[in-house]
């Protein structure tokens, strides 16, 4: 794509993604992968997803087209909706707060990336911008530190998903402030206390999962 005669959202999200890219160690990830995100003549609603892997058997080593017509990450307009990466090693960081700028962003998913660093490292305040950021997963990972507050701004979110991580700490009091949350998984890790009484008033929450390695005490 010619950049200079793309219109100014355009290229405003190639420009947060590529931010993103470099942000989380780009350089260092699975050349297959590396390559097709910043192959500069693919449009970005076709670098690489897991949403393209899942189509195909052989995950990551199919070709990366992103013609699945169940694998969109973008809306028909081309705007950028659902950033997912899986068994993407390498991946180091820190989310930019320039990740902000994708105004459609519905999904962030990154599992089995064996992320290896604090969880507020994946959560910046700037993401209380995107307000139909509706499912942050990050399972499945090294993730550890405690849950923080700054979820509790993302008041859009409707899933969070840390559970098989290394997290400790208690569970924050913010995270009453997501009243739209259906789903909220933190089992397998290292969480102590009690559930905060606070939690009741998410009151659209069907289904907690919080079994497994965690200690908490106290009535649920």
């Amino acid at each position: 794509p010619n950049i200079a005669e793309m219109p100014q959202w355009k290229r405003t999200q190639r420009f947060a993604l590529a931010t993103f890219f470099y942000a989380m160690n780009g350089e260092q990830w699975p050349p297959l992968i590396r390559d097709n995100w910043m192959e500069p003549e693919r449009e970005e609603c076709y670098w690489y997803s897991r949403k393209f892997a899942s189509t195909c058997k052989g995950g990551v080593n199919c070709p990366l087209t992103g013609t699945d017509g169940d694998a969109t990450i973008c809306d028909e307009n081309g705007r950028y909706q659902y950033l997912g990466l899986t068994d993407v090693l390498g991946m180091d960081g820190t989310i930019p707060p320039e990740l902000a700028l994708l105004s459609e962003l519905q999904v962030i998913y990154f599992r089995w990336c064996n992320l290896s660093l604090p969880l507020s490292n994946l959560i910046p305040t700037e993401l209380a911008k995107l307000t139909k950021l509706e499912e942050i997963n990050y399972s499945e990972n090294a993730l550890y530190g405690s849950i923080p507050t700054t979820f509790g701004l993302v008041k859009s979110l409707k899933q969070l998903d840390v559970g098989l991580n290394l997290l400790t700490g208690s569970i924050p009091t913010e995270l009453a402030l997501l009243t739209n949350m259906t789903r909220f998984s933190f089992g397998g890790n290292r969480i102590t206390g009690t559930l905060p009484t606070s939690l009741c008033a998410m009151t659209a929450l069907t289904k907690l999962v919080s079994q497994f390695g965690n200690l908490l005490t106290g009535p649920i």
